[in-house]
């Protein structure tokens, strides 16, 4: 028998081979957001211009989590102008327990309830926040003191 013209029955081969040489499954999804999200505070912004959030708007956020105990890097930072993601989406890939929406609507997001800016709301245990968008926060005085007494509330600080 010539070492060219071997010949292994199929039962024996798929005994030699019990695990998959290739795999032909997608690789997991490039992570679509900034940070780990420990703390599973999803952090959504509208940044027109930068993957997931402008830098003078990120040392601001920064900042604000802060205060509230919270390291930056613990949270999922997602733009939503470049996702575009509803809160199903949201809820699925993050698991979140808090959402912080700067300069993005509940009805953007596709969130079932609507209700007044810088006011917490709960639906289905997990705690809402909407405001205005970073930039706006950081010039305008008042934006900041009822952000500030919004976040007071949900981190009962």
């Amino acid at each position: 028998m010539a070492s060219h013209n071997i010949r292994i029955n199929p039962y024996t081969l798929q005994n030699l081979y019990t695990t998959n040489l290739v795999s032909l499954s997608k690789p997991n999804a490039a992570k679509k957001y900034l940070g780990e999200n420990t703390e599973q505070l999803v952090v959504v912004n509208n940044e027109p211009k930068g993957k997931y959030i402008a830098d003078a708007d990120y040392a601001l956020l920064t900042q604000i989590l802060k205060a509230c105990n919270i390291n930056i890097l613990n949270c999922a930072i997602v733009n939503y102008h470049t996702q575009q993601q509803d809160i199903t989406t949201l809820i699925e890939q993050l698991n979140p327990k808090k959402v912080l929406l700067f300069g993005v609507s509940t009805l953007q997001i596709k969130l079932p309830i609507t209700f007044a800016p810088n006011h917490v709301q709960y639906y289905n245990e997990i705690a809402y926040l909407h405001t205005n968008d970073i930039a706006t926060i950081a010039v305008n005085k008042n934006a900041k003191m009822e952000l500030w007494a919004s976040l007071k509330q949900l981190y009962s600080i």
